[in-house]
């Protein structure tokens, strides 16, 4: 049996997968942690917080494999995959100066508007305005606002970064990572020394990109005694989380869109060559020589898991302790609303709109909200709602790469049947759901398959190792919420802040 060790660096947990040959997953962990919110708008987290619960994933799946008779010494490598735009600032012994901040952390407003006037069009870092959670305006804050503590950076790491170098001690990026950075040109695979240049930033305390994929070498001695590792075992460069679990749904082609609903909302699709001329982000993919584009929202499943921890504070808990979904038990009620929520509607920007064209600071909103309105026609809103900017969101990326006839959803939302439906009505596509949800977990898999040679290419690794569990088609509530979604644009033109919203059916 020959196994590979994925690390997923989610923005609320650590998944800790163990995958086989064929795709399955043998051993799977979640570690969750609580995100510090010390002012409106900062989102912050300590770094060791990744690293300890990295461990404790570790030894879950660790226990899980002895438990089955597996011995670890099947192991033959692992890999990182994590979030955007999260950056650590360390010092020249390789600790942080302070708390990573979050990619969710809007501080840096001003500095992203003064980079946008600096600039004006940067589209060979794929983005198309720079926007407050990415990691220049960060790092051009922390200059400003932390003047000192900037005078003693030795490397300016993102969270994945982070912790390739407490396996290996090694200071080592991938492009896939840094294409939501607005430090990298793109097109060329090299740092966009303008930016560098303005942020005061030498080459020399960043790290050294490869492609996703890359052998880096065997893991430090004292990971290796910590975790009782085989000394064999080997790290392979990752990716960002959403460019691996396109891998790990076989998008790796044009024609198909996959949508993520984690904590963010994402949606993505695979681009034979690059364009400069794009509304939405453009990145470098995990499969040699492609692009891809990607449309989001900051609050995909947090809304959600909002509504679970504030609208059922007092059951959730107990559900979780009887052995219940939560989430289940709030959506799979037998009573529930008809299309639209009984007239509710509902916005889900509570951590600002990425993309989406409405105002920057337009938040959370439940717009029609009256006294006969209940708990279920709340969290139907909010699923519905999401789904309505999904199907916003596809249609943007249509426009960019031509029609879709499926969607293949991962992430948490993925596990919700009724939202699957329901996302399957209001987009008018087939939804696709994967046999493995955790495709970031296979996609990383994948690539070390192909880096230790077992499989040949991404697409042969892929055809072995993406597989379907079952599929959702639209039906007669197709047309009715078509009717509702242009409703739901209309009353979006409310928040916009720009010269006009595009209307999309």
């Amino acid at each position: 049996m020959e196994l590979f060790l994925t690390l997923d660096i989610g923005t609320t947990s650590i998944k800790v997968g163990v995958v086989d040959l064929f795709g399955k997953i043998i051993a799977f962990s979640t570690q969750e942690y609580a995100l510090l919110t010390p002012k409106k708008g900062w989102v912050e987290l300590n770094p060791e917080t990744y690293w300890c619960n990295c461990l404790l994933g570790i030894r879950d799946v660790l226990s899980q494999l002895n438990k089955a008779g597996i011995s670890s010494d099947n192991i033959l490598s692992i890999s990182v995959c994590s979030q955007g735009e999260t950056v650590i600032f360390l010092d020249k012994s390789g600790n942080p100066l302070q708390n990573a901040i979050v990619w969710l952390d809007t501080r840096a407003k001003k500095e992203a508007e003064e980079l946008n006037d600096r600039f004006g069009e940067i589209s060979c870092t794929g983005q198309s305005e720079i926007d407050p959670i990415l990691t220049a305006p960060k790092i051009l804050w922390f200059k400003k606002h932390r003047e000192e503590l900037f005078k003693k950076i030795h490397k300016v790491v993102l969270v994945g970064d982070y912790i390739l170098y407490r396996l290996t001690g090694e200071f080592i990026g991938d492009f896939s990572l840094y294409s939501t950075t607005a430090l990298l040109d793109i097109r060329e695979r090299k740092w966009f020394m303008p930016m560098l240049n303005t942020l005061e930033l030498p080459v020399s305390k960043l790290v050294t990109l490869v492609e996703s994929g890359e052998i880096i070498g065997p893991l430090t001695a004292s990971v290796i005694d910590e975790l009782n590792f085989s000394d064999s075992i080997l790290a392979v460069s990752g990716g960002m989380d959403q460019t691996l679990a396109m891998v790990g749904a076989g998008n790796i082609e044009s024609g198909i869109v996959t949508e993520t609903t984690g904590a963010a909302l994402a949606l993505c699709s695979t681009l034979e060559s690059y364009s400069s001329n794009l509304r939405l982000s453009v990145q470098p993919h995990a499969v040699p020589g492609k692009y891809l584009i990607t449309g989001w929202l900051p609050s995909g499943g947090m809304s959600l898991k909002w509504a679970r921890n504030t609208l059922f504070s007092t059951e959730w808990e107990k559900w979780e302790i009887d052995g219940e979904n939560p989430y289940d038990k709030m959506t799979m009620a037998e009573e529930f609303p008809e299309p639209g929520s009984g007239g509710l509607f509902f916005y889900p920007f509570m951590s600002g709109s990425g993309p989406v064209p409405v105002d920057s600071s337009a938040r959370g909103i439940w717009y029609g909200l009256e006294l006969h309105h209940s708990r279920k026609h709340l969290i139907s809103s909010i699923m519905e709602g999401l789904a309505f900017i999904t199907k916003y969101i596809l249609s943007d990326i249509e426009m960019e790469c031509g029609p879709s006839e499926e969607l293949r959803v991962m992430g948490g939302g993925a596990y919700n049947s009724r939202w699957n439906q329901m996302k399957a009505d209001i987009t008018g596509r087939k939804v696709n759901v994967l046999s493995s949800v955790e495709t970031a977990t296979v996609g990383t898999a994948i690539l070390q398959s192909v880096s230790l040679k077992k499989y040949n290419s991404i697409e042969e690794a892929a055809d072995q190792m993406v597989n379907f569990q079952e599929s959702y088609y639209p039906v007669n509530l197709s047309a009715p919420y078509q009717e509702i979604y242009q409703e739901y644009i209309e009353i979006m033109k409310l928040f916009s802040n720009r010269e006009e919203i595009i209307e999309k059916v």
